[in-house]
């Protein structure tokens, strides 16, 4: 069972306030988070929709029920923050498991769960009005739930639209003299740090259950995961479930990342994994020649021995081994810590604290870039 989680970064500016509130209530039962009003809010713009759908095979796809919209949001400080709209039959469940996994997940690995609004009125004619005009966007529905997110990340979905071309010289202040060869750095430091992220949350005993590109943020000093409304207790099922499911969207990742321009994750997989039986050597030959743009990222990975082929055919298929022998790699389980320990991808990077391949810089520099965006009439993606 696999969900896949998309974005659809379609933005708009506004100044919307919320002021139209109604009597608290929370349809969903008695939450451990804090609360917001509503009229403490104001909506900068309207980020774009997660939809989630049920993967039984490859022609069998059963739409999950589920609507998730994204607004960028300040508070009366002018701090910047996430507002997501819950709504479909699935809405209470998400929300609660969103909750829930906040309880027990380290800070470092998760963006943060600000609050959550009960008293805004989707059913006050004022809001319907100003939410269409100036978000141009459907108002929520009677039964939306709502959350308050920290914005402190970019969502790596959005940036691989982009082919990084837009983020990368903010998110890697060093190193940008040799602009590939600080690419190869880079990008191995980035499948660590998401690949560091998944072993915290499986040893607080949560498996994500939901794990895609759009699931990954490009956060201050490593990479987050995110929307764990799917997630479920970690047993060996589930792991392997997230460990596959990471190296799909980390194999998406790595191409976009080293072509600078956004490669298809699907077809990547269907070649690599479908077509090509997960044999490195064929399915390079084939790309080379396929697309010649992928020649700096198909060659990272022929590295050392295949290192970095070796490194997501061991994601892809749950097991872990001898690089050199697929048949000793069958043996053993593999752990999001295991690899992360012991797979010769990572063995030359240089050792930062906390992972810090995602620094400060990010977010200023992003932030100039929305604002000369907007002032041009153009659209953003933070």
């Amino acid at each position: 069972m696999i969900f896949d989680v998309f974005l659809f970064a379609v933005l708009y500016r506004t100044n919307a306030l919320l002021p139209f509130v109604k009597e608290k209530h929370n349809r969903c039962g008695p939450t451990q988070v804090a609360q917001i009003s509503a009229a403490e809010l104001r909506l900068d713009f309207y980020v774009g929709e997660l939809g989630a759908r049920e993967e039984r095979a490859w022609n069998d796809q059963t739409e999950m029920g589920l609507k998730v919209r994204i607004y960028a949001a300040r508070d009366r400080s002018d701090r910047r923050l996430l507002l997501r709209e819950y709504d479909g039959k699935s809405a209470c469940n998400i929300v609660q498991n969103e909750i829930a996994a906040r309880t027990l997940l380290p800070a470092s690995c998760t963006v943060k769960l600000e609050a959550q609004v009960l008293d805004l009125n989707p059913k006050d004619p004022s809001l319907i009005e100003a939410w269409v005009a100036n978000l141009r966007c459907d108002p929520p529905s009677e039964d939306a739930l709502f959350l308050v997110f920290e914005a402190s990340a970019v969502n790596a979905q959005y940036a691989a639209s982009l082919g990084f071309s837009e983020v990368s010289r903010f998110v890697f202040p060093w190193q940008q003299e040799d602009k590939l060869g600080s690419r190869r750095y880079q990008v191995r430091g980035l499948c660590r740090a998401a690949l560091r992220s998944l072993a915290q949350i499986h040893e607080a005993g949560i498996s994500h259950c939901s794990l895609g590109l759009g699931t990954l943020l490009l956060g201050r000093e490593r990479i987050l995961l995110d929307l764990f409304g799917f997630h479920k207790k970690s047993t060996l099922t589930n792991m392997k479930q997230d460990l596959r499911d990471l190296g799909i969207a980390l194999f998406e990742l790595h191409f976009s990342f080293m072509t600078q321009k956004q490669v298809d994750g699907n077809t990547l997989r269907k070649l690599y994994e479908d077509v090509f039986q997960l044999d490195s050597i064929a399915f390079a030959e084939y790309g080379y020649d396929f697309d010649p743009a992928w020649t700096p990222a198909i060659s990272l990975l022929e590295e050392n021995n295949y290192a970095g082929f070796h490194f997501f055919k061991a994601l892809l298929s749950g097991t872990s081994g001898d690089q050199n022998s697929v048949e000793k790699s069958s043996l053993s389980l593999l752990t999001a810590r295991g690899l992360l320990s012991s797979s010769p991808f990572f063995a030359d990077l240089p050792l930062l604290d906390h992972d810090a391949w995602v620094l400060e810089p990010v977010r200023a520099g992003l932030e100039q870039e929305a604002d000369k965006r907007r002032r041009n009439g153009g659209v953003t993606g933070l």
